[in-house]
């Protein structure tokens, strides 16, 4: 069985520990490494968040997690705790023997997908400001990934940072908008 090579961008709240569930335990799946984007929680909870999935599914320093752009690109950071609390329903575990990598997730995505260009995708479920980044800082990064999967929307057209969007969109918008105007 063939596996698929990815890199997961993530604000690791409830539903993005989910998909690092998912990503560690699908046998078709090679999860590469986390990389870590301001969200729906506050950043270093986040982090702590990626950390105990990892630890909850064994894996626990089996995957790199890289700490990547801890605030948006061009907005104050907007909580989205009131949906999600802390993103893991109060959980703990002892942290003292975790870590995350010294290598920023911008340049974690850019080294990855370089080393095997067109053969790692990216999913990324949380808001674009990593791989906005990527792409400012390198612009063969779009063509070194694979395929870029994204998650938005709302399943009942309510948002959970403003009326109409949910905190990624939201985010997302912002930084389509940065793209578009700084692309040559």
């Amino acid at each position: 069985m063939t596996k698929v090579p990815f890199i997961l961008d993530t604000d690791t709240a409830q539903d993005d520990c989910v998909a690092i569930l998912f990503g560690l335990l699908d046998e078709r799946a090679d999860l590469r490494a986390i990389t870590m984007v301001a969200g729906n929680v506050g950043f270093e909870r986040q982090i702590k968040n990626a950390q105990m999935t990892l630890n909850a599914a064994g894996k626990l320093g089996a995957v790199p997690i890289h700490v990547g752009c801890s605030q948006p690109m061009l907005r104050e950071w907007v909580s989205a705790e009131d949906v999600h609390g802390d993103g893991t329903g109060g959980l703990s575990i002892d942290f003292t023997t975790t870590h995350v990598e010294d290598e920023h997730a911008v340049d974690a995505l850019l080294r990855i997908t370089a080393a095997q260009p067109g053969e790692v995708s990216v999913v990324a479920i949380g808001p674009l400001t990593n791989i906005a980044t990527a792409v400012v800082k390198d612009r063969t990064f779009v063509k070194n990934v694979k395929s870029l999967y994204i998650m938005g929307g709302s399943n009942n057209g309510r948002g959970n940072t403003i009326s109409a969007s949910v905190s990624s969109c939201l985010c997302v918008s912002i930084v389509y908008k940065y793209l578009l105007n700084r692309s040559g």
